[in-house]
């Protein structure tokens, strides 16, 4: 059956906004309620959606050869059976080993269904160009929105029926919107993609000094926006903000996303990649600068506007780097290495944001390490892009 591009970004980027939604954005709602009825620590519960990650990242090359070789119909479909199931499972949790079990379903789901699976999806469907920017525009700017449409929800779910029934009815949720949408409406397996030559093959990342940098920068962008989004519902109630107030403020990451991704979509031929890195990675830490400080309700929204509209964009500068500075190469392969760090930075988040809250008794330490952090990450995002290639010429940086 031929590619249809509108239903096939279209049903995406839906189900992008309710994976994202339920299988990441609903962990920092949970936090809390968690932690009131079982009595853990936040650097446990982080250690769990820490190994979840770690997961995903480990399969990440796999989950793109997979889609190369079974097309992304069965890939992303068995990841939302698997997600339903484990949010099922995560419902009955009374022991932090079980919890920690549910964590290996989870990061397969987590692999199967997030944005790399689905960047690959429209990259060997639409090609290379400007009407795949468009498409990647599209589907991140609804997924985007997932933070806005599910804390909230989350919360209301928790506040009305407590946290074990809010699991069930998002498992519910996300297998009914989900896994028909994949099952029916996504492309079976389609001939392979050529495969990298030796001087771009990401098994061999230290062949090409760009691939190591824009790896680097990619974990330590994704270690510094996932934190914010993790504990900043947890922070805010620790500073005194209701619940309500808090949703609010978590759910202008979503929005900050949207802005963000739409923005550099628009400008990004203006400006070159290196500039882009420098900028994207750097935004991040006035967020967390000020949600370290407890800023006024007012400035901090601002602040995470602004935080989120680095982060957001940082998804979309991932595969712009992976068809603009490796264009010999195949791009589920090279993103999926970026992906990869990508999401050991996602992962190294909350374990290391949730024990340094252990052991310090607050979010600020975490916040300011990673507000720096996001300094490094720029710098050396702004390096790769600027790198010879491993076979002696200029990168290609926009115009």
């Amino acid at each position: 059956m031929p590619v249809r591009p509108k239903l096939l970004v279209g049903t995406l980027a839906a189900t992008e906004l309710v994976s994202w939604g339920i299988l990441y954005y609903a962990f920092g709602v949970l936090v809390e309620p968690m932690q009131r009825e079982l009595g853990w620590s936040q650097g446990l519960l982080g250690g769990a959606l820490s190994l979840a990650l770690s997961v995903s990242g480990v399969l990440a090359l796999r989950v793109g050869r997979w889609i190369e070789r079974l097309g992304p119909r069965t890939v992303m479909s068995a990841g939302s059976l698997v997600g339903a199931l484990a949010l099922v499972g995560w419902a009955e949790v009374t022991h932090p080993l079980a919890f920690y079990a549910l964590a290996l379903p989870l990061g397969v789901a987590l692999a199967g269904t997030l944005y790399e699976p689905a960047f690959a999806t429209v990259v060997g469907a639409l090609g290379r160009g400007r009407r795949t920017d468009l498409a990647l525009l599209v589907l991140t700017i609804v997924g985007g929105l997932a933070s806005t449409v599910f804390v909230p929800l989350t919360q209301l779910l928790v506040a009305r029926d407590g946290w074990r029934t809010a699991l069930l009815v998002l498992a519910a949720l996300l297998a009914l919107v989900t896994l028909p949408a994949h099952l029916f409406l996504l492309p079976g397996a389609t001939p392979p993609a050529p495969r990298l030559d030796s001087a771009h093959r990401p098994a061999h990342g230290a062949r090409d000094g760009r691939l190591a940098r824009l790896a680097a920068a990619s974990l330590l962008g994704t270690l510094t926006t996932t934190s914010l989004g993790v504990f900043l519902v947890p922070h805010l109630l620790a500073c005194g903000h209701g619940p309500a107030s808090a949703a609010s403020i978590a759910s202008l990451i979503g929005l900050g996303q949207v802005a963000g991704r739409t923005v550099f979509t628009w400008l990004r031929p203006r400006y070159t990649l290196a500039t882009w890195g420098l900028v994207l990675f750097a935004a991040p830490a006035l967020g967390l600068a000020l949600a370290a400080e407890q800023a006024p309700a007012a400035l901090l929204g601002a602040g995470v506007f602004v935080f989120a509209m680095g982060a957001g964009a940082q998804t979309l500068i991932r595969p712009a780097a992976a068809l603009e500075l490796f264009p010999g190469a195949a791009f589920t392969e090279v993103h999926a290495v970026l992906g990869r760090w990508a999401l050991f930075g996602r992962a190294g988040a909350p374990l290391a944001v949730g024990l340094l809250h252990d052991l310090s008794g607050s979010h600020r330490p975490g916040f300011w390490l990673l507000a720096l952090a996001c300094i490094v990450a720029a710098q050396v995002a702004r390096e790769a892009a600027r790198a010879p290639s491993a076979t002696g010429g200029r990168s290609a940086t926009g115009t």
